[in-house]
């Protein structure tokens, strides 16, 4: 039984709104507009061209007038019901139909415009012709009631809170297209610095984009360590393209970490020093952390475990977005007294007395009664006596030149190398052999 329905057809959602239809063969009741005129009452012919071998096919072809990203090519029969849907991906065409005498038919999709560079994207077809057309049963003809073509909408605008955003290319767009974003003339950049249009919205690949005014004294550095949470220094990308966040500090500091804050007081990020670097960051892939030192001294000072020599601090974001950051603390190792030395170290003797303050000079040696006669310096630096030179080895009990000889006789006597040998006091006798370097 045949639906009652209207004259007229309604849109369906998505569907994309055609400029102009061409068939393969002109007749004069049978016009290729009427396949798009959202008549049912209507038919548009298609017949295929007069040849000596009847060769040519029938088709009829759809122009959009602009590029859009197709799904569907729906045929509808006289009384609306649907008489074939096409469904159209990247990877097949339009190759997928449901309804009646599909064998028959094909859909394509085709470019007859100016060719623009748009992401592939699975779900539909770029281009702005649909072309359809009878390739089986009674190629002389058929008559068409409506055709309907559904694609993901265009973008027309950039979401409204992106205030001052600046799209790059120019609006509209279809859907798949990459947009680069940037901000008008006189404001910063923030979040994310490209977009794409997806089913009639530009939806940012990075965080919210945002552009505000380039004023030093509202978005400027030093509100970054202002110790005030309501305000915050937000950067633009320098000449290379890279944007960050510089502080130098008063002096060179043993820097043991560095923390981000978020608008109310909690840690976002906290970076951790060694004596090498400051990468330990839980979560900061895409941020870099360094300390530094501007000018010379650094050298002269010993390494200490757990933080790092520097007076500037560098934080950059490789990601290619904007770096906004509302408060940074860089955290010191606390000064502290020296109360002994490193326990591996042996007996090592200091030149005064522990607990020397932070920052005293001292000379390390071994003590009387072993061996080793040198001497190193070493310094009170956070509460460690730290060194540069190698440990000193104070364990071989010291000798004296007598001793050694005796020692030296004791061993002949022992290797049977002196037979009647006295070592009593009184003794006339001496041997009559010694090895080359003894002396009596």
């Amino acid at each position: 039984m045949k639906n009652t329905i209207s004259a007229l057809r309604k849109r369906v959602v998505g569907e994309i709104i055609p400029i102009e239809a061409e068939n393969s063969r002109t007749t004069q009741n049978g016009k290729a507009d009427y396949a798009i005129d959202l008549d049912f009452l209507t038919k548009s012919d298609i017949i295929p061209k007069r040849t000596d071998d009847n060769s040519a096919t029938p088709w009829l072809k759809i122009f959009l007038g602009k590029i859009h990203c197709i799904q569907k090519v729906m045929r509808y029969d006289s009384d609306g019901t649907a008489f074939q849907n096409w469904t159209c991906n990247a990877e097949n065409g339009c190759d997928s139909c449901q309804g009646d005498f599909c064998d028959e038919f094909e859909s394509n999709i085709s470019f007859e415009g100016e060719l623009v560079d748009v992401d592939s994207f699975p779900d539909c077809i770029h281009g702005d012709t649909v072309k359809y057309k009878k390739v089986g049963g009674d190629v002389l003809g058929c008559k068409i009631t409506e055709i309907a073509i559904i694609g993901l909408y265009d973008c027309e605008t950039v979401d409204s809170t992106w205030s001052n955003v600046v799209a790059e290319p120019a609006l509209p767009v279809v859907h798949g297209t990459t947009l680069t974003l940037s901000c008008e003339e006189g404001y910063i950049k923030q979040g994310g610095n490209t977009a794409t249009c997806l089913n009639g919205q530009v939806v940012s690949t990075g965080t919210t984009p945002k552009c505000r005014h380039n004023d030093e004294v509202k978005h400027g550095a030093a509100l970054a360590i202002d110790t005030y949470l309501d305000s915050g220094a937000y950067t633009t990308a320098d000449s290379a393209g890279r944007y960050w966040l510089k502080l130098t500090l008063d002096e060179v500091y043993c820097v043991e970490k560095v923390t981000w804050f978020f608008g109310n007081g909690s840690p976002l990020k906290t970076w951790k020093c060694t004596e090498d670097d400051c990468s330990d960051c839980s979560d900061c892939s895409t941020y870099t952390l360094t300390v530094t030192v501007d000018g010379a001294g650094v050298s002269e000072l010993a390494p200490v475990p757990g933080c790092r020599y520097g007076n500037v601090v560098m934080l950059e974001r490789t990601d290619g977005s904007s770096l906004n950051v509302i408060e940074m603390a860089v955290f010191g190792k606390e000064e502290a007294d020296c109360t002994s030395l490193e326990p591996s170290w042996g007996n090592v003797k200091p030149s005064q007395l522990l607990p020397v303050v932070h920052g005293t000079t001292l000379t390390l040696k071994c003590p009387e009664g072993t061996t080793n006669p040198e001497e190193i310096k070493a310094t009170c630096l956070y509460g460690q006596v730290i060194s540069t030179s190698e440990p000193l080895d104070c364990n071989e009990p010291y000798r004296s030149r007598s001793s050694h000889i005796m020692n030296r006789l004791l061993d002949l006597v022992q290797n049977s190398q002196l037979e009647g040998l006295s070592l009593g006091p009184c003794s006339e006798e001496v041997p009559t052999t010694l090895d080359s370097g003894d002396v009596v």
